[in-house]
């Protein structure tokens, strides 16, 4: 078999934890950066109009919110796999350690 795979479950696990921060981060952020349109904004006679706009952006920010939040979900989930992955691989080499004696 020609070629070598190489997997560093340190670097993984530091890249996801990274991702996490970051994540993590934009969610306190976007919290203190809530939109704020008031429905008369769009004029007398348009509060209609407004409301639609400020339902609208309410609507973004609670998506993005949603987004970042899956995306720190995703990241600890592999942060969880790679783990358990580097886990059974140790497990695993010692039995073929014993066997191989």
């Amino acid at each position: 078999m020609t070629g070598s795979f190489h997997f560093d479950a340190d670097e993984a696990e530091a890249g996801l934890t990274n991702v996490m921060g970051r994540a993590a981060s934009e969610r306190e952020a976007r919290a203190a950066q809530r939109p704020a349109y008031a429905a008369g904004a769009a004029g007398r006679d348009f509060t209609d109009v407004g409301q639609r706009i400020a339902d609208a952006l309410a609507r973004v920010h609670r998506e993005g919110d949603a987004h970042l939040t899956r995306v720190h979900d995703v990241a600890e989930q592999a942060r969880r796999q790679v783990r358990a992955t580097v886990e059974g691989d140790a497990g695993f080499a010692a039995v073929l350690d014993r066997v191989l004696r």
